[in-house]
């Protein structure tokens, strides 16, 4: 991924050692492209529909890559180099309108990460003033959902999230943490929580990485103009 005034990395860590989870980035045309240093070591799941059944469809890359959510809303991982090989294309709500006029409102992805991540030996966190760090007095097994929304002026975002609570380690305390990550038009906001018997991290410090279809409810309230989008 090259480097741009509107790249953000994330970092997570507990007051000791900091690691690099992954780096967004935005086009003008509204893509987000997101990398991961672990980006081999990713198992990247979503939901097949061949013929009316459904199932979990896995893919892995061998070489280092990003991920790619185009403003058209064509979804897709490839790998660095002359080959670009292209896994698990996708499709889903628009970032940009074909008039590129307005900015839609989608679920980017899910994440169950590993338990170590990257700590970058020339480059460590808070070297970036852009730098986006979560702290965590107790580094657990955590889930994190992304979702991208409008960048817009006066406006308040709603998100409604379902969870059955027999999923949820706290169903009184569902998310451990959230926040937003400002890009060029869009914010990510993310959630974290813990499900209920995630106590331990993935085997083989697999990071999984699921694109879904998420119900979301984003309520943008705009003076006296009030719009509603649903990414399903």
């Amino acid at each position: 991924m090259s480097k741009s005034a509107y790249e953000k990395r994330m970092f997570i860590g507990n007051n000791k050692n900091y690691h690099h989870l992954l780096t967004f980035d935005q086009g003008k045309d509204g893509s987000i492209y997101c990398s991961f240093p672990t980006f081999k070591n990713i198992i990247w799941q979503t939901i097949s529909n061949e013929n009316g059944t459904y199932a979990i469809k896995s893919e892995t890359a061998e070489n280092a890559g990003k991920l790619s959510i185009h403003g058209n809303g064509r979804i897709h991982i490839s790998e660095y180099g002359p080959s670009k090989k292209y896994q698990l294309i996708l499709y889903g709500n628009r970032l940009r309108s074909e008039e590129n006029k307005n900015n839609g409102v989608r679920h980017l992805f899910t994440i169950f990460p590993q338990e170590q991540y990257c700590i970058p030996p020339n480059s460590p966190a808070f070297s970036r003033s852009k730098d986006h760090v979560l702290n965590f007095e107790q580094m657990n097994p955590f889930v994190m959902i992304f979702f991208a929304v409008p960048v817009m002026k006066n406006y308040n975002t709603r998100i409604q999230l379902i969870f059955h609570t027999d999923d949820l380690q706290d169903p009184q305390q569902p998310l451990l943490g959230y926040d937003k990550i400002r890009l060029r038009n869009h914010d990510i906001i993310w959630l974290c929580y813990k499900p209920k018997h995630f106590d331990k991290w993935p085997k083989k410090k697999h990071t999984y990485v699921i694109m879904m279809d998420l119900m979301l409810l984003c309520t943008l309230e705009l003076k006296s103009v009030r719009m509603k989008n649903s990414d399903a």
